[in-house]
């Protein structure tokens, strides 16, 4: 029968049929009980040989992190077997258990090995000791969040680790290790490298395409939660070369339709704009939903440039205006 029916719902898919067993009655043998088949004669004929054909299980193992249900389907299809998978039954190592039902016994090791195939995959990196904790993240959540969008597993090797060097080993499908390894190697290539960060509106976080932006341009992007429940915004870090966060930029710019505003502050005020340890800037742009940059001008003045939609440079320019009190700066460069 299997776990709930499942082998018995298996048979009926593949061959239409209807398929009951009735254990409330003994047939034969006292192990044994009758089973019922309705439908047309080459449905029952089909259903007789599949069940006939069915003479054992075959079990594995995989983790359940790499988990992919939706392959399992063409699996079956390619080797006409029925695919069990009890996602509730998690061992200590992380693994779930599947049993392979139906058919005869080459088809159903034709679907382990496939299996294996599909969700075995190896890969194995190299990356400097000291720059773990870049893909492990602070207790952990850079590792999942890579292994949850790959669906992956990675596992470092601190017990091979070689002069500077420590290997990280990668296992899930082809593409989630191709994938996963390309991000990895991109964090170690950055994390020394330039950063940025960008606010947009938590509402246009559907527009940006991380992994393909950061594809495109070089750069690691990465989308961080409101700082609060009622926080309509989020921050987006770039990591890269000035040219790979600067690209990026643009793309997240264009991507959301942001606009820019420019303005000139005089040299004596322009700490009131930053705020000790940069708070103020900080909370300029968390409040107003821009990105807001100072960056020297000459002695007399720092040049200040807002971008964002069109509400959010008007919010944080006047924000600005309203720190300085209106009468030390400047009139606007202009408005792009």
């Amino acid at each position: 029968m299997g776990k709930d029916g499942s082998t018995i719902d298996g048979f009926a898919k593949k061959t239409n049929a209807k398929i009951a067993i009735d254990i409330n009655e003994k047939f034969v043998r006292d192990d044994c009980f009758p089973v019922k088949i309705r439908g047309t004669a080459e449905q029952c004929n089909a259903a007789k040989e599949a069940i006939e054909q069915f003479k054992g299980e075959l079990h594995m193992s995989i983790p359940k992190a790499i988990l992919h249900i939706s392959l399992f389907a063409e699996i079956e299809q390619s080797t006409g077997t029925f695919i069990s998978i009890d996602t509730t039954d998690q061992d200590t190592d992380g693994n779930v258990p599947i049993t392979i039902y139906c058919g005869t016994d080459q088809q159903r090791v034709a679907a382990r090995d496939a299996i294996e195939q599909q969700f075995s995959v190896n890969i194995e990196i190299e990356i400097p000791w000291d720059k773990t904790g870049v893909i492990v993240g602070k207790e952990g959540t850079k590792q999942i969040e890579i292994e949850e969008m790959f669906g992956v597993r990675f596992d470092i090797d601190y017990s091979r680790c070689s002069g500077r060097n420590i290997p990280v080993r990668i296992v899930g499908t082809i593409d989630g290790c191709n994938a996963a390894k390309e991000t990895i190697e991109r964090l170690i290539s950055t994390s020394s490298r330039e950063e940025m960060e960008m606010w947009i509106k938590e509402s246009d976080t559907d527009k940006i395409k991380d992994y393909a932006i950061g594809q495109s341009t070089g750069s690691f992007i990465s989308t961080n939660n409101p700082s609060s429940p009622n926080d309509e915004h989020v921050s987006i870090t770039i990591q890269g070369t000035h040219e790979q966060t600067m690209a990026a930029k643009e793309i997240i710019e264009q991507t959301i339709d942001e606009s820019s505003t420019e303005m000139l502050v005089t040299s004596s005020l322009i700490g009131k704009i930053h705020g000790k340890g940069n708070r103020q800037l900080k909370q300029i742009a968390r409040n107003s939903g821009a990105y807001v940059t100072v960056d020297y001008f000459s002695e007399e003045f720092y040049h200040v440039k807002i971008s964002g939609s069109d509400a959010a440079c008007t919010a944080a320019q006047e924000n600005i205006e309203n720190i300085l009190f209106g009468d030390n700066f400047s009139p606007q460069l202009g408005t792009s």
